[in-house]
């Protein structure tokens, strides 16, 4: 439960900021960074801090966290640049 109530403030937050990119028709960036990120980067992050790190499951979940810290940076980042403004639906 410790582990979670840390991982969640960052998922809602980026699950909130990622819909509102979402709904100003914002998709191509959204989709873009969630499949980098989920696909490529937390597996690989995963790997490195149970494999070789030897973190076992406590890096698998600091991977996890991480993953969605930095989905919440950049839909924040988004958000605050302005760049969906300029989007048309």
């Amino acid at each position: 439960m410790m582990i979670i109530s840390f991982l969640i403030i960052p998922q809602t937050q980026a699950q909130v900021t990622a819909g509102v990119l979402r709904g100003t028709g914002d998709n191509r960036f959204i989709a873009i960074y969630s499949l980098f990120i989920s696909a490529i980067l937390r597996p690989c992050l995963a790997y490195i801090f149970a494999f070789v790190w030897k973190l076992g499951l406590v890096g698998i979940w600091i991977a996890f966290f991480s993953d969605e810290f930095l989905k919440m940076l950049l839909a924040q980042y988004r958000i605050q640049k302005g760049i969906w403004l300029q989007k048309r639906i």
